[in-house]
């Protein structure tokens, strides 16, 4: 079966060139040996074979031997595979990577081993033929799974095609393999995984449904009661209140509902327009909707440019974004309006705390507190910040303070058991978070932290684990206690029931940012 068309391993040498074909011939007596293999085997007509000096039979398209090769020993045809893989390397150095892929091709067809299919996946690589450099890592990994070149390859490949799930596979295995002693792939790992979150989130959040968090993580201003002492004089005034005082009752839902309708009937007095526009884009922010929120504050400033609040929240929004320059330029624009604001210094110092800036943060708490010494949260915040900064004995003393002070908030107990925990007394902490539970049963996070104390400090996973679901319960919305539970189960080898935790999780997410944290919570451990 011969073929002018088709040409064996020792004629595509010699069309390269004569200079690279003295440096085979005569760099290994093997190969002179294989010449004269090759010679010998068409002798059937020895005049044409000397007139032509080609080879009578055709290389096969697959992975086959050549039947020239049918008479050599396996040492010489792998010998053979070599000189083409070296010479390809060559070329490869050349920059001539269709050339050297010819000569992989050819040591292939001879001897296929894992290092001819990962070098012929590298000439692909430099040709961004990214399919033909995952089909032939594969090859190189079903011949040696734990060829780390190839495995890379084949992951940098899957994430140049935005396939983030068989990309992230890829790096978590190489990631083991090395022992997580590799920063470069550790952190493509991370880049491929935040990539896939957000690819994943992207698709989900066009389908969400808009949904209030818990009310546990909503609180409103005591000064909302100021609007009903004003006097309506319209239909879309009254709706307005009632929206307040829904609020107010923690009826938000109902609350958000009002504060539409009363914008949308269009006649809304002075008094309460700009800040029904503040409203409307805290509930927006509320329910993840950044976008519709910005517009709605940018509105309520329109209406009234000294409404400090619209800035502060349009501040908060930015840094959601990531765009902390911006959210500080915001910050910067309400001082100059009023800076005696008591949210301006506690939304200041939360955005302070956030980027690191501790000293700034606390500076900022503890200002608030002399405008209302009654915040409990800048009290709380304030304590929890020393505590970070390394000032023990004033976050201890500042908690204490704030027992004190707010003895009937949950809140205060479960951030001081916290730090308890962290200083490794676990007796004390559970103390405080069973002092939180029975002040406010309805609050998920003292039972989520209670939970973590009999992992972390008891060993005890099985009432780690009924604390956890307790507070799904409590809150199946809240998207804190799904990540341990669904941990625990992976230490367990539940894999099917962490999965499924994940994807309520997901499901329970209300922002772009939260499905993005879910859904890479989620591939990151079913990856490993």
């Amino acid at each position: 079966m011969s073929s002018s068309n088709k040409v064996t391993l020792i004629e595509k040498v010699t069309n390269f060139s004569g200079k690279y074909w003295k440096e085979i011939l005569f760099g290994t007596v093997v190969v002179i040996t294989v010449g004269a293999g090759v010679v010998y085997l068409n002798k059937s007509n020895t005049k044409s074979t000397k007139k032509s000096k080609k080879p009578s039979e055709k290389l096969s398209a697959t992975n086959d031997k050549p039947r020239d090769t049918q008479n050599l020993s396996e040492t010489e045809i792998k010998e053979l595979a070599r000189t083409a893989k070296n010479m390809g390397n060559k070329l490869f150095g050349e920059n001539k990577f269709d050339e050297a892929i010819q000569l992989y091709t050819e040591a292939i067809q001879l001897s296929p081993e894992a290092v001819y299919f990962n070098n012929r996946a590298a000439c692909e690589a430099r040709l961004k033929n990214w399919s033909k450099v995952i089909s032939d890592c594969t090859e190189a990994l079903n011949r040696d799974p734990m060829y780390i070149k190839a495995l890379l390859r084949r992951a940098t490949a899957y994430e140049h095609k935005n396939e983030f799930k068989e990309s992230l596979n890829d790096y978590s295995a190489l990631c083991v393999l090395e022992e997580f002693k590799n920063t470069t792939s550790m952190a493509s790992a991370d880049r491929v995984l935040k990539n896939l979150g957000t690819k994943i989130a992207a698709e989900l959040i066009k389908d969400k449904v808009e949904r209030l968090p818990s009310d546990t993580f909503i609180s409103a201003s005591s000064e909302l009661a100021d609007f009903l002492t004003i006097p309506e004089v319209s239909e879309a005034d009254g709706i307005f209140k009632k929206a307040i005082m829904n609020i107010m009752k923690q009826k938000y839902e109902e609350a958000k509902s009002n504060v539409d309708k009363s914008i949308e009937l269009g006649n809304l007095s002075k008094d309460f327009e700009a800040f029904a526009y503040n409203l409307r884009g805290t509930f927006l922010f509320l329910v993840g909707n950044v976008d519709k929120a910005m517009v709605a504050f940018e509105k309520s400033i329109e209406l009234d440019p000294t409404q400090v609040d619209s800035y502060i929240k349009k501040a908060c929004l930015y840094m959601e974004k990531g765009d902390t320059e911006t959210c500080q330029k915001e910050f910067e624009a309400a001082s100059k309006i009023k800076d005696d604001n008591v949210d301006f210094y506690y939304h200041r110092g939360q955005i302070k705390h956030l980027i690191g800036e501790l000293a700034d943060a606390m500076a900022d708490f503890s200002k608030s507190l002399l405008y209302d010494p009654n915040l409990v949260y800048a009290k709380i915040q304030l304590g929890v910040t020393q505590y970070k900064s390394g000032q023990i004995q004033a976050a201890n003393e500042t908690f204490k303070e704030a027992e004190i002070l707010f003895s009937n908030r949950s809140e205060v107990f479960n951030y001081q058991g916290e730090i308890y925990l962290d200083q490794g007394d676990d007796v004390k902490a559970l103390e405080s978070f069973d002092k939180a539970i029975q002040l406010n049963p309805n609050s998920s996070l003292p039972y989520i932290n209670k939970a973590l104390l009999y992992l972390q400090a008891r060993n005890d996973a099985a009432t780690a684990e009924k604390l956890l679901k307790k507070a799904i319960e409590i809150d199946p919305y809240g998207d804190v206690a799904f990540g341990p539970l669904a941990q625990l189960y992976l230490t367990q080898n539940r894999v099917a029931e962490a999965r499924e935790v994940y994807d309520k999780s997901i499901a329970a997410a209300r922002t772009e940012n939260e499905l993005v944290t879910a859904v890479c919570s989620r591939e990151a451990a079913l990856a490993q």
